[in-house]
């Protein structure tokens, strides 16, 4: 799980600084195609590549229960965050570099995950 503090302009025309909270679990994370993900950054046209982290950012964000035992995820939570003045913002600072991207889907791998594939990255990086 990770955050991102986001500083924006509500619907009343106020500022508002907010916290919002992001994960993947190993099993989320299987449903992602890797080579889809790679195709998509690579070759895929700018709507695509918007589509594809809109879809990523709204499946990832939810809420952690006060217990911390539990990340909470609903079809309301996603539509509550996706209707907020915040939304917008937060897709738009993830997809402003290509590095703000990468080091999205980055954090939002599970540490076993992203260990591994910091591994495999490493060995084909040596076989070239």
């Amino acid at each position: 799980m990770f955050a991102i503090t986001e500083t924006y302009t509500d619907f009343n025309g106020n500022e508002q600084t907010e916290t919002f909270l992001f994960n993947l679990n190993v099993s989320e994370m299987m449903d992602i195609d890797r080579d889809e993900i790679h195709r998509i950054l690579n070759e895929g046209t700018e709507s695509e590549v918007n589509r594809y982290f809109r879809d990523l950012l709204l499946k990832a964000y939810g809420k952690k229960s006060d217990d911390g035992k539990r990340f909470i995820k609903s079809k309301e939570i996603s539509e509550e965050f996706e209707s907020s003045a915040a939304f917008s913002d937060v897709l738009f600072d993830i997809l402003s570099t290509e590095e703000s991207a990468a080091n999205f889907i980055k954090k939002l791998l599970p540490d076993k995950v992203r260990q591994k594939v910091e591994d495999q990255t490493k060995a084909e990086d040596a076989k070239a």
